[in-house]
This record gives structure tokens, C-alpha cells and sequence, in this order.
């Protein structure tokens, strides 16, 4: 029930994602700020920089949040996208390995990791991963997403669409 409940919410991402405060990175690349990976446009990604050290997406919430499940999106290849269309392999595997932590004021929680990517992905649906995370974890201050995967001869790159924060209510 809440994996369908956090998938029915993700239709409904052009409202916003009204629970994230702001965003910080380790790295940014170009105008790609972390802030593009919670307004609410698909359209519109956060780009890490380009690294053989870890990456990570910061989201701090309005307020200590019970979270249900966090919703991340990856970068969706549109049509106008040519390098994204012409590299689609590249594309898929860009979340694998990222993992969602809650930061609470005393601890860390993990959630879970994305640990494989949906190789005939053709929709946001098929682009979306839902991590549920534990009831028992403290208040949420701040939604942390960290990737150290390095894929064979790349660089440790993150691209996120969007991230959705889904309470526990």
C-alpha cells in the first residue's frame, strides 16, 4: 500500500515538491543546480560535477519529517536530448548505486540503494525508483542521496530529475 501510494503521488510531481527547504552538493556542473531536482519539472535536472570521488545531493526538509518512502527520478532523455537519445545505455545506469539517507539530528538512516536500472525504460514510470524507508528511523532533517559508483571507464556522474519526499503521516 505505501509503495502504490508514494507511485500514485509521483503523477503528480508538476505541483512541486513542496516538503524540501533547499538543496546542497558535493559538486554542481554548469547551471545545474540541486535545486532543479525538486521544482517540479521533469524538463529540468540537477547535474553533478564530473569525479572519480563520491557524489552527493543534500535536500534539507522544511521541517524533522517521518519519511514514508523518497521518490527519485532519473534524468528522462527527451527527444530534443540527442547525446541522452544516442547514449541511452549511459542514461539508464546513472542512479545505480545510490543510496537515500535520512539525517536525523542524532543519526543516519538508510533507506535503501537503487541496485538495478530498468534497461527498456521508455517512461517517467520506467525512469522513477521508490525507496521505502524504515518507521522506526528518527525525524528526518535533511534527505541525503549518495552515489560511489563508478561505471566501467567513467567518472562517478549524478543527474536527477526529481526527487520526491513522501511523509509519513
Amino acid at each position: 500500500m505505501l509503495i502504490g501510494l508514494c507511485f500514485s503521488l509521483l503523477l503528480g510531481l508538476s505541483r512541486g515538491n513542496m516538503a524540501i527547504a533547499n538543496g546542497t552538493a558535493r559538486t554542481v556542473h554548469g547551471s545545474f543546480l540541486p535545486e532543479l531536482a525538486f521544482d517540479g519539472d521533469l524538463h529540468t535536472f540537477y547535474h553533478s560535477g564530473h569525479s572519480n570521488d563520491p557524489e552527493w545531493l543534500q535536500l534539507n526538509l522544511v521541517k524533522p519529517t517521518r519519511v514514508a518512502c523518497v521518490i527519485v527520478v532519473n534524468r528522462i532523455s527527451f527527444e530534443s536530448d540527442a547525446w541522452a537519445w544516442e547514449n541511452q545505455d549511459v542514461s539508464r545506469d546513472r542512479l545505480l548505486g545510490t543510496t537515500v539517507l535520512l539525517v536525523g539530528s542524532t543519526s543516519t538512516t538508510t533507506c535503501g540503494s537503487v541496485e538495478t536500472t530498468k534497461q527498456d525504460a521508455t517512461s517517467v514510470q520506467d525512469q522513477s525508483y521508490t525507496i521505502p524507508c524504515s518507521q522506526d528511523a528518527e525525524k528526518a532533517l535533511s534527505v541525503r542521496l549518495e552515489n560511489d559508483v563508478q561505471l566501467t571507464g567513467r567518472q562517478i556522474v549524478m543527474q536527477i530529475a526529481e526527487v520526491t519526499v513522501i511523509a509519513n503521516i
